[in-house]
């Protein structure tokens, strides 16, 4: 049997996300946010962690590049260069016209055609210049 109290109490029930330091004789807290609503269980989500799908480096895929200079640039793949003993170099085109190339170390596949599985970041992956800023 349920008490009067009980529903307050579940009301006042809240949610934190920690990050713990760990590994000594007692777990440290070392940063705690407030998570807004119930909290997700683990493996939640796709039964036994099935992929959406595979996303080959082909030409034609949209890329988003995280290393280098063009960190953050979302384009098209127009061309693969394969260097003996070396890096493969790939060149990408953005939905500005703007071409550039970069290791392919630096870049992920995040959609198939030019047509993002992802949502993008503001900007979409264009980088302006100094002047269109």
């Amino acid at each position: 049997m349920r008490s009067k109290l009980q529903p307050e109490m579940e009301q006042l029930r809240r949610h934190y996300s920690v990050l713990v330091k760990g590994g000594g004789k007692y777990d440290e807290e070392i940063y705690s946010i407030k998570l807004p609503g119930n909290p997700t269980d683990i493996g939640e989500g796709k039964p036994e962690n099935q992929n959406h799908g595979l996303i080959k480096f082909d030409v034609g895929n949209v890329v988003m590049v995280t290393g280098g200079r063009n960190t953050g640039r979302v384009g098209v793949i127009k061309n693969r260069e394969k260097h003996k003993g070396s890096f493969e170099t790939i060149h990408v085109e953005d939905s500005m016209g703007h071409q550039f190339a970069t290791c392919m170390g630096n870049v992920f596949t995040i959609g198939k055609g030019n047509k993002p599985w992802v949502s993008l970041p503001k900007g979409r992956g264009i980088k302006l210049s100094i002047i269109e800023e």
